[in-house]
């Protein structure tokens, strides 16, 4: 199997050798301490503005190794089965769009 392409913040494709994330028919179990480890970070933080700017840089670091480790479990899963993980979160967008519609009111025009 070749690798994973995704698209990167920064307009590049990022290629995931998937064969370094092959597993057994129950793979996805784990998947979910994934998912803790990166809850685990962020749920003493409480809110926190934009950008972390109250963070030590090593947090920064270690969050962004979580996000990485749920993100390449995610792409690596959709792949096993058979999920074109950009189109599904493509559409997952346009129909929240419609289900959570809100207008704005601006100089009595409502848009």
């Amino acid at each position: 199997m070749g690798p994973t392409e995704i698209p990167s913040q920064s307009h590049e494709t990022i290629k995931i050798p998937t064969a370094y994330y092959e597993f057994g028919a129950n793979f996805k179990d784990p998947k979910v301490g994934e998912v803790g480890e990166l809850s685990e970070i962020l749920q003493w933080k409480g809110e926190v503005p934009k950008g972390l700017p109250d963070w030590k840089e090593e947090e920064k670091q270690h969050l962004g190794e979580e996000f990485s480790d749920v993100l390449l479990y995610l792409v690596r899963l959709s792949d096993f089965d058979g999920v074109d993980l950009g189109k599904a979160a493509l559409r997952k967008v346009e129909l929240n769009a419609i289900k959570y519609q809100f207008h704005v009111k601006c100089n009595g025009q409502i848009y």
